[in-house]
């Protein structure tokens, strides 16, 4: 920290002052009449008559449009001189935001999209576009794409080819939105225009609707060409002590590390040895700058020869199909307590889908299919209520409609409970029940036929001989405490 005596203020600010002074004296008499309400204007850096892409330059909110491309001590910013030496057939459009009002992001996006759409309205919609912001400007260029995405031509969305973010707090940033570094931001971005109290509260860390709009970028990018350009040196910021008045310095990251990236897989990122004011301007970083627009100058090229391609319809609703799975209760094979379910699944373009809905997709697969054959293996029980089964003389696609007004069917009655059939039209097969024996197949008096005298003579010897013990029986269970085994038989086919 330096503490400075109060007195010296104004010598810091004045030049600031006098420069603000003339320029807005300067606006006044050189601005072209405002139309409609925004109150916002590009400015055009004079280029070839035939020009093929869009260069739009968003400083940051409130900024002043040409000031903050242009380096200290240069008379002209580099998109001046090295840009349109790189893309001569660019038109460079600096942004002028006006009046800010109340507005917060959402609002100053409404009014870039609505100066970009005006100011394209005689040029063909698949001119391209590649967007140069800074700062908070970032913000406002990522609240405009989001609104366009929800245009139904997205003219403004689908032209956009390239994004180069410079220091664009993402995330948010504390000293953007605090109130006691106003004064000092203003100096630091050259702001012609205070910013709204509103506007800086969603400036705040993790506010959330910049969260909504990092989230919303990931997916409206994902055919862009992004640079993340970094700030890796401290701004020097100064702040009014309250209690001795003297006014302090101090230098802090205006916008961190992480706050200017957004953690795309397709972002570039750029780290700059300078400030957050110089990222701007590529202060000292003429390799960085130079590497740039070589890259941009390729994107712009390519760009302009995908623009001279006609669109080629892909049929997207008639090409991809969509699988739609359903059960469906089979009453064919209502023969039992429990309905039998089965699993079907149709193939159907994603238009018929869409247009017609999944129910009516399957009832239609469905009333094709013939009822199945009425064998065990083909029942499953999922405790349903016990179905029934309809006789050949009823509409065979009757059975698949799930409207109540559907007319009464033929019901045939229910079998008794874990019966099989072969055919319900036919009889049914013959049933053999064989009883149970009434002892435990333990019992060798009863389940089993004695041995011959001879034999039985010849184990107790063997017994003996041997000195074992013969084993006592278990206790048998009676007759009524047993219970009685059947099975079912079917005839040999």
């Amino acid at each position: 920290m330096v503490g400075l005596p109060l007195d010296l203020i104004p010598a810091i600010f004045s030049k600031s002052l006098i420069v603000l002074c003339a320029t807005a004296v300067a606006n006044m008499t050189s601005r072209p009449p405002v139309t409609g309400h925004s109150h916002s204007w590009f400015e055009h850096i004079p280029v070839a008559a035939d020009t093929n892409v869009d260069i739009v330059a968003v400083p940051p909110i409130g900024a002043h449009h040409r000031k903050t491309w242009i380096a200290h001590g240069a008379t002209s910013s580099w998109l001046d001189t090295e840009l349109l030496q790189r893309i001569p057939r660019a038109r460079v459009l600096l942004y002028n935001y006006g009046d800010l009002g109340d507005d917060k992001i959402d609002t100053l996006g409404e009014k870039l999209l609505n100066q970009l759409r005006s100011e394209r309205k005689h040029e063909p919609s698949r001119r391209p576009i590649f967007l140069i912001c800074h700062s908070t400007g970032g913000l406002v260029v990522k609240a405009a794409l989001a609104l366009a995405s929800r245009e139904p031509s997205q003219s403004i969305l689908t032209s956009c080819h390239g994004i180069a973010f410079f220091a664009t707090p993402h995330q948010g940033s504390t000293y953007l939105s605090a109130d006691e570094y106003a004064p000092s931001i203003s100096h630091l971005l050259h702001l012609e225009k205070e910013t709204p109290a509103a506007l800086r509260r969603q400036l705040r860390p993790r506010q959330e609707r910049l969260w909504h709009l990092s989230n919303q970028f990931k997916t409206l990018s994902a055919d862009m060409k992004v640079w993340s350009f970094l700030e890796t040196v401290d701004s020097t910021m100064y702040v009014v002590d309250a209690e001795t008045n003297n006014l302090l310095e101090f230098h802090v990251p205006i916008t961190s590390i992480r706050s200017g990236l957004l953690n795309i897989e397709h972002e570039q990122e750029l780290p700059m040895a300078t400030d957050h004011a110089g990222t701007a301007t590529f202060d000292g970083q003429e390799s960085t700058r130079d590497r740039f627009l070589q890259e941009l100058g390729d994107a712009a090229d390519t760009a302009v020869e995908i623009s001279k391609r006609e669109d080629t319809p892909l049929d997207v609703e008639k090409k991809v199909m969509v699988q739609i799975n359903g059960f469906f209760e089979d009453t064919a094979l209502g023969l039992s307590e429990e309905t039998p379910l089965k699993l079907w699944s149709t193939t159907v373009s994603l238009e018929d889908y869409l247009s017609r809905g999944p129910s009516a997709c399957l009832r239609e697969r469905l009333g094709r299919v013939q009822p199945s054959g009425l064998d065990d293996s083909s029942i499953s029980s999922f405790d349903s209520p016990r179905s029934s089964y309809i006789t050949p003389s009823s509409d065979p696609h009757d059975h698949h409609h799930d409207h109540p007004e559907e007319k009464p069917r033929a019901l045939r009655p229910p079998l008794p409970y874990r019966q099989s059939f072969d055919d319900p039209s036919g009889p049914s097969p013959k049933i053999h029940i064989t009883e149970a024996e009434r002892e435990g197949y333990l019992n060798d008096s009863q389940s089993e036929t004695p041995p011959p005298p001879e034999e039985q003579k010849r184990k107790s010897s063997l017994t003996k001989a041997l000195g074992l013990i013969p084993l006592k029986r278990s206790h048998h269970r009676s007759a009524s405490d047993s219970s009685s085994q059947g099975s079912i038989e079917r005839p040999p086919s």
